[in-house]
């Protein structure tokens, strides 16, 4: 009978093993929830970053940009357990003699699948080579982002009235009227008269441009009365139709020549400083006019002491955008922005653009 106690023992010691292993497992997922999930939030947008800045500094080099999109993230945790017992004994010298072992290990592993899904074929084409909607334009614009700053990264020209372009078959000069009448949207827009409506209608959406009226407020008058002018708009009309284009149909349209993705990219790759080595070599193209860039990406063999905002290793040198240059990730900011914005759609009725007259 004494025999059978250590037995006793020993299952009701593996059995307290056993429980403690379950009640760890079941802790697993509830503790590891919000630091796997802000671990992985932290690693995407990081890596969604560089790939980005990767990508301005190959198209500074005429190199070829590669997107990669993260298609899923799976974290899977398991808890694996280890239990040894053994129960020598002492001959002869009865069962108080007679001694238990029990010992136990626990690992919680952490294994992440993580599926990559690259953007060629004709998600490349929808998503980097078709022109940004002229309504998801105007429609940061109305979130806050300064109307000036997007419309010279996003657009050629609007009614014919442009800024410069350069290389290949296509050149012309800003038109002098250009800037002015950025400056007058931004001017309107700070002051709380330009707004955005959207009307939801049988056909889809539109998109309408409003100058709200405030007797109050002559200068702002002005700056609505001037962009009807450099656009040639009607001025007695009250609601104008906004397309895509460069010439408008009538008086009574606002047509956008807006750039693709790739070619704001492009643009803004202008401000990347490339390694001096290799713009005296050539492996890097020599930089126009750089008075606007809208955005600084600095260059070095090493990596400033102070961490920068995001920074990327290419071809030996490392480029970066400071931490401290506001602007300059404003800028970037936006152009993640944007490229959350590339799945773009269609059809649906054409958005209106309304300028109160008087």
């Amino acid at each position: 009978m004494s025999a059978a106690r250590p037995h006793r023992s020993s299952r009701v010691a593996l059995g307290a093993v056993i429980l403690g292993a379950l009640a760890g497992c079941a802790s697993v997922a509830p503790t590891q929830l919000s630091t796997d999930r802000l671990g992985f939030n932290l690693a995407v947008s990081d890596s969604m970053k560089e790939q980005a800045l990767l990508n301005l500094v190959r198209l500074r080099y005429a190199d070829m940009p590669v997107f990669l999109e993260v298609a899923s993230v799976i974290s899977s945790r398991s808890l694996e357990g280890k239990i040894d017992a053994s129960a020598p004994a002492v001959v002869g010298a009865g069962s108080l003699a007679e001694t238990m072992s029990i010992g136990g290990s626990a690992t919680v592993g952490n294994r992440p699948t993580v599926t990559f899904t690259p953007v060629t074929g004709e998600r490349f084409t929808r998503s980097m080579l078709t022109p940004i909607p002229p309504a998801a334009v105007f429609g940061l614009i109305q979130t806050g982002w300064p109307a000036d700053g997007i419309l010279r990264a996003t657009v050629h020209s609007i009614n014919d009235v442009g800024q410069a372009l350069g290389g290949g078959a296509m050149q012309r000069t800003e038109d002098p009227d250009f800037e002015p009448m950025l400056a007058s949207l931004t001017r309107a827009q700070s002051s709380g008269l330009l707004g955005i409506q959207v009307n939801r209608g049988q056909d889809g959406g539109g998109t309408l441009l409003v100058f709200r009226r405030r007797a109050a407020a002559q200068t702002l008058g002005d700056d609505s009365l001037m962009v009807r002018r450099t656009l040639g708009l009607d001025p007695n009309a009250s609601q104008y139709t906004l397309v895509y284009g460069v010439q408008p149909r009538n008086d009574k349209d606002i047509a956008v020549l807006t750039r693709s993705m790739l070619e704001v990219m492009i643009f803004l790759a202008g401000g990347v400083e490339a390694a001096a080595a290799d713009v005296e070599s050539g492996a890097a193209p020599q930089r126009g006019n750089t008075s606007k860039a809208m955005i600084a990406v600095r260059s070095g063999p090493e990596l400033p002491e102070v961490t920068p905002y995001v920074s990327t290793h290419y071809r030996g040198s490392w480029f970066w955008i400071d931490d401290t240059d506001v602007p300059s990730r404003r800028v970037f900011t936006f152009l993640m922005l944007l490229l959350s914005l590339t799945e773009t759609g269609g059809g649906g009725q054409a958005p209106l653009i309304t300028l109160p007259t008087g």
